[in-house]
C-alpha cells in the first residue's frame, strides 16, 4: 500500500549489461514489488507488445510495469504471446520482434 502518494519501493534499471561482449542490453522486466526506471520518452514509444486472447494476465501486468503499452496492430510490435505463429507469421515478423 502506497500512503501519500509516496512510492518507497527501490526503482530497478531499465537496461540490463549484457553478461557477453560487445552484446547489447536487455530490458528489465520487474516483479510486481519492484518499479523500473523511465526510458527516454524516444525509446518509450518503441515499447509495443501485442496482445492476443490468450496473453496471461501475469504477463499483462509485467509488460504494463515495464511501460509497454498494449497494441492490436499486427505489425507495429517488439513482443508478443499468444498462440503458436504459422509459417506466414514468421516470415512477417521483423529482426526486433519476439
Amino acid at each position: 500500500m502506497i500512503l501519500g502518494g509516496e512510492d518507497d519501493r527501490e526503482e530497478c534499471p531499465a537496461l540490463v549489461p549484457s553478461l557477453f561482449p560487445l552484446m547489447p542490453p536487455t530490458l528489465y522486466f520487474s516483479t510486481a514489488n519492484e518499479k523500473v526506471e523511465l526510458l527516454p520518452a524516444e525509446q518509450r514509444r518503441l515499447l509495443k507488445w501485442k496482445m492476443s486472447t490468450v496473453t496471461p494476465n501475469i504477463v499483462k501486468h509485467t509488460i504494463a510495469r515495464s511501460h509497454f503499452k498494449a497494441t492490436k496492430k499486427s505489425y507495429d510490435w517488439v513482443g508478443c504471446w499468444g498462440h503458436h505463429m504459422k509459417s506466414p507469421g514468421f516470415k512477417a515478423i521483423g529482426e526486433h520482434q519476439k
